[in-house]
């Protein structure tokens, strides 16, 4: 693992003999690291891509919350609805820790500019890891100019499978979450959420006919199909937990309405700037847990009405990965790759 400023990171390393290779950097989601998108990583090179695999704060190399971080989480989890001004603070500076991740690693590695198809730089926020990219989307304007140019290199930002309440949008009145299941014992629910959140679900055309809480059979939820040393590598239950940061962050987040200023303010700019045309890809997969297409059909929707009412919207297409489910990094990566990687314009028939 190495590490750059006070994040960690996993690095395929230039793709040799390549002067126009494409940099991916992912930003994992709740509770699981890095280490989650492994099998990503041999196909790298055959794509003509590098990928960065970036640990979050308090997840294994990166730096731990801070003693007023870590305040400021208790803060949240005491009282998540009235927590707004706290945690925008909050994500504003993880905001600035990616933003300044990804301009130090760009002169340090002297990573190809974009150009045209070729050359730049993705960056992908994988499921609760996409709060931390509609953070990013939501303080470019404040962030400062430096001797690297980010915008030179980015070729477009991929919200990777969010759920719907990591853009504040609002879950169905008859909602089920395993985090939030009496039923089940606090400390073995990061580990019920697990399993329910790997599963393939088989949904209808309309919310109604969305599968809350059970799976198909076959194929079997992803978690199964780890081996108990390589899920003890990759899935880390302290942040999920009680107490825990990533616990504090998803229900503040949603509670406060952070998550959807977020979005808002992410999605739909007060006024264009010189990101006004790089694509923002949401790229949700039709077979995850039902709170992704509950998420997708929402968005949409108020897409379609932003832009009929003339509203100023940032370059957002909308791309599905059908028959995927919300851990396509580890049962179908080829094709997630593949997918980061289109071009605009050029997704049909993923």
């Amino acid at each position: 693992m190495l590490a750059l400023g006070k994040l960690a990171y996993r690095d395929t390393g230039a793709v040799t003999g390549s002067e126009d290779y494409t940099t991916v950097a992912i930003v994992h989601g709740f509770g699981w690291s890095n280490g989650v998108f492994r099998k990503l990583e041999p196909l790298a090179a055959q794509y003509n891509a590098r990928l960065v695999l970036i640990n979050r704060r308090d997840f294994p190399g990166s730096d731990p919350y801070d003693d007023d971080e870590r305040a400021e989480l208790e803060r949240m989890a005491n009282d998540p609805p009235g927590a707004q001004e706290i945690i925008q603070r909050f994500m504003t500076r993880r905001a600035r820790e990616l933003y300044d991740f990804l301009v130090k690693f760009i002169s340090q590695e002297d990573i190809p500019a974009a150009n045209g198809a070729a050359g730049g730089l993705v960056l992908v926020g994988w499921s609760f890891g996409s709060t931390f990219i509609t953070a990013f989307l939501q303080a470019l304007a404040a962030l400062p100019t430096n001797d690297v140019e980010l915008r030179a290199y980015m070729r477009r930002v991929v919200l990777y499978d969010p759920p719907c309440h990591s853009l504040g949008i609002a879950l169905p009145a008859d909602h089920y979450h395993p985090l939030e299941d009496d039923a089940i014992p606090p400390l073995e629910r990061p580990m019920a959420f697990s399993r329910w959140v790997t599963g393939y679900y088989t949904h209808g055309d309309s919310p109604a006919a969305l599968e809350r809480r059970t799976p198909v059979a076959e194929p079997r939820p992803t978690i199964l199909n780890f081996a108990p040393e390589e899920l003890a590598q990759v899935f880390h239950q302290g942040p999920t937990g009680p107490g825990g940061s990533d616990l504090a962050l998803l229900r503040a987040g949603i509670a406060s309405g952070l998550n959807a200023k977020m979005k808002d303010e992410g999605f739909y700019p007060a006024a264009d700037d010189e990101w006004h045309d790089v694509e923002i890809r949401y790229l949700w997969c039709d077979r995850s847990v039902y709170e992704m297409p509950w998420g997708t059909w929402a968005l949409r929707k108020e897409l379609e009405e932003a832009r009929a009412a003339g509203r100023r919207t940032r370059n957002l297409t909308v791309v599905c990965l059908p028959g995927a489910n919300h851990f396509a990094h580890w049962d179908d990566p080829e094709r997630l790759l593949k997918a980061l990687l289109a071009e605009q314009g050029e997704t049909a028939g993923l």
